[in-house]
């Protein structure tokens, strides 16, 4: 072997050992440590995760359950995927958790109701699927609650009624079903309940009006975009937003608006540029005080059913096209006055 030769073959060697060295370094932690996302920690001393922001790939470690004293975990704003692992539930120490901002997937698992220290619980802005699991009524500490931005589906479980701490229930952007259990009206420290953009149907508790939420805020209370039916709750009558309703009982459409009758008391619809018949319809309206059609181009005759509406005090069609004979019916309307 030339000298040459030689020279290269021991960069070889040395190479190869470095390599060897790092190789035995590099990515292994000692006795005493866990390792997470490349990382070591220490078991014992490892009280607090903040790796919010830090390009974090890849699925939540199943070996996390290791820091058993963690107190304060946040993986926000990563590319994390994968499911929740139901490992997470041992570490009860734990006051904070925040896995928002990422692209988690599957249900949120039963074990986490575990975490009876919990304070803070923040899973928004991923895409979790199934149910709220009605473990999370475990969480006894939990102030704040932020499941928003998923694709969560189900009821609204009424363990939540447990939560007697909690100032924030934040489930906004999901695909939650059924109805608003009465039984967040013991939330007596709630600040914050927004449940807008689901699929919320059924009438909302009276109860509800038991909390002290800033009702005219959209930022403290918003249930708009769902399917809740009238009639609402006072406390909650101006704020209830957008609500498809076609489905409730007691909706009837007339002039292709639709309306709670039992609820209406007043129909004001002059100049409005109607059409067509009076809806035999309008006879459902058995509350209505207040009736004026007046300046419209409504044709045919009065329906017979106008003569159900006896609580009205006005009553005005003047200026139409109606035709054919007052019905008899109209002598029921005793209460009208000039």
């Amino acid at each position: 072997m030339d000298e040459r030769s030689l020279v290269n073959f021991n960069m070889i060697k040395y190479t190869v050992v470095l390599m060897l060295f790092m190789g035995l370094a590099w990515g292994q932690c000692s006795d005493g440590e866990v390792e997470l996302w490349d990382e070591c920690y220490t078991i014992e001393t490892t009280y607090e995760l903040y790796l919010s922001d830090q390009q974090l790939s890849g699925t939540i470690p199943a070996e996390i359950e290791e820091l058993t004293n963690l107190m304060f975990l946040d993986v926000s704003n990563n590319n994390l995927e994968g499911e929740i692992p139901p490992e997470i539930g041992n570490l009860v120490n734990l006051l904070g958790m925040d896995l928002s901002g990422n692209m988690l997937t599957g249900d949120i698992p039963s074990e986490v109701g575990n975490l009876t220290n919990l304070m803070v619980l923040i899973l928004s802005d991923n895409q979790l699927s199934g149910a709220i699991p009605p473990e999370i009524g475990n969480l006894s500490s939990l102030i704040d609650l932020y499941l928003f931005n998923n694709q969560l589906s189900g009821s609204i479980p009424p363990e939540i009624g447990n939560l007697v701490h909690l100032s924030g229930l934040i489930l906004n952007g999901n695909q939650i079903t059924g109805t608003i259990p009465a039984e967040l009206a013991t939330l007596s420290s709630l600040n914050y309940l927004l449940l807008n953009d689901n699929l919320l149907d059924g009438v909302i508790p009276e109860s509800i009006c038991s909390l002290e939420l800033n009702w005219s805020s959209i930022y403290n209370f918003n249930i708009s975009n769902n399917q809740l039916c009238p009639p609402y709750p006072d406390c909650i009558e101006p704020f209830v937003g957008n609500q498809t309703i076609i489905d409730c009982d007691g909706i009837v459409e007339l002039w292709d608006e639709l309306y709670f009758a039992e609820g209406t008391t007043e129909l004001s619809l002059a100049y409005q540029g109607l059409t067509g018949p009076i809806p035999a319809e309008i006879g459902y309206f058995t509350h209505l005080t207040h009736l004026d059609l007046s300046y419209n181009q409504l044709t045919g005759p009065l329906p017979v059913e106008i003569g159900n509406l006896d609580s009205l005090r006005y009553f005005n069609v003047a200026y139409n096209q109606l035709t054919g004979q007052i019905p008899s019916s109209i002598g029921n309307l005793s209460r009208l006055t000039d």
